[in-house]
C-alpha cells in the first residue's frame, strides 16, 4: 500500500507517531546516560571519598602511635607516661573504628586485596609496638630503641605504605569514575543533538510528504477546491479548472469532468 493510499488521519498519525517515537527514544537514551553519570558521581562522593577519608584516619592513627612510642621510652614521670599510654590507646581505638567502617564498604577484588595487605601489616606491627612499649616501661631503653629502629619501625613503615597504596588506589578509582562521567556526558550530549536533528529532519520530510500527498489528491489547495465546488453547486459553470500536467485523478480533475458534463 502506498503512503498516498492511506487516509489523511492515518498519514498524520504515522508522521506524528514517528516524530514522537524519536523524541521518546532520545529522552530514554539521555536518561540512561544521566543515570550512568549519577552512578559515577555517587561512587566518587559516597564510596571512594569515604574510603579515602577513613584511610586518612588509619594513617593518622598509626602516625600518632609511632610518635607516642619514643616519648614513652624517654619519659621518667609516671603521670606523663600514663598520658602517652592513653594517647596510644585512643589512637588504636580510632584506627579500629575507622577500619570497621571501611571493612563494611563494598570493594573490588583489587581493593579487597589491598585491604588484606593493610590488615596483615597491622597484625604484624602491633605486637612489635607492644614490645617496644613493654621494653620502655621496664626501663630497657637501649633495647627498646634498637628494636624500634631495626624491627618495629620498618614494620610500621610497611604498614603506612600499605595504607598509602590503598589511598592511591582510591584516587585512581575517583579519576576513573570522573573520566567515565565525562564520557557519558559527551555521549548523552551527542545523542541528544543527533536525535534532535534526526527528529527535525524526519518531521520536515514527513510534513513535506503528507502535504504533497494531500495536495496531489486534491489537485489544488483545499480552499481552491472548496471554492470551485461552491461555484459549480451555485450553477456557475464558467470557471476554468487549472490542472497540473498529468493530473487526472485528483479532486480538481473530477470537479473539472463534472463541470464539463454539466455544460454538455
Amino acid at each position: 500500500m502506498r503512503f498516498s493510499d492511506l487516509k489523511v488521519r492515518a498519514r498524520l498519525a504515522w508522521a506524528f507517531g514517528l516524530v514522537l517515537l524519536i523524541s521518546v527514544l532520545s529522552t530514554g537514551l539521555a536518561l540512561h546516560k544521566l543515570a550512568a553519570i549519577q552512578n559515577n558521581l555517587d561512587d566518587v562522593v559516597l564510596d571512594n571519598n569515604v574510603k579515602i577519608r577513613l584511610s586518612q584516619v588509619l594513617s593518622g592513627s598509626v602516625h600518632d602511635v609511632t610518635r607516642s612510642m619514643p616519648k614513652m621510652m624517654l619519659l621518667a614521670d609516671d603521670t606523663a607516661l600514663a598520658g602517652e599510654l592513653v594517647k596510644l590507646k585512643d589512637a588504636r581505638e580510632r584506627y579500629d573504628q575507622a577500619w570497621a567502617a571501611l571493612d563494611k564498604l563494598a570493594g573490588t577484588e583489587a581493593g579487597k586485596a589491598l585491604r588484606a595487605k593493610m590488615a596483615a601489616a597491622r597484625d604484624e606491627t602491633r605486637p612489635m609496638n607492644d614490645k617496644v612499649v613493654a621494653l620502655g616501661q621496664a626501663g630497657e631503653t637501649p633495647s627498646a630503641v634498637a628494636y624500634l629502629l631495626k624491627t618495629a619501625g620498618p614494620a610500621t613503615d610497611r604498614w603506612q605504605a600499605a595504607i598509602s597504596e590503598y589511598m592511591v588506589f582510591q584516587d585512581a578509582a575517583n579519576k576513573q569514575n570522573h573520566d567515565a562521567a565525562l564520557q557519558d556526558y559527551a555521549q548523552a550530549r551527542w545523542l541528544l543533538i543527533g536525535c534532535s536533528l534526526a527528529g527535525v529532519a524526519v518531521a520536515l520530510l514527513l510534513g513535506w510528504r503528507v502535504t504533497v500527498s494531500i495536495t496531489h489528491q486534491l489537485g489544488a489547495e483545499p480552499a481552491e477546491a472548496a471554492a470551485l465546488a461552491q461555484r459549480v453547486a451555485a450553477g456557475d459553470l464558467s470557471v476554468a479548472v487549472q490542472l497540473r500536467a498529468g493530473n487526472h485523478d485528483s479532486l480538481m480533475a473530477q470537479l473539472g469532468r463534472m463541470q464539463d458534463s454539466l455544460v454538455k
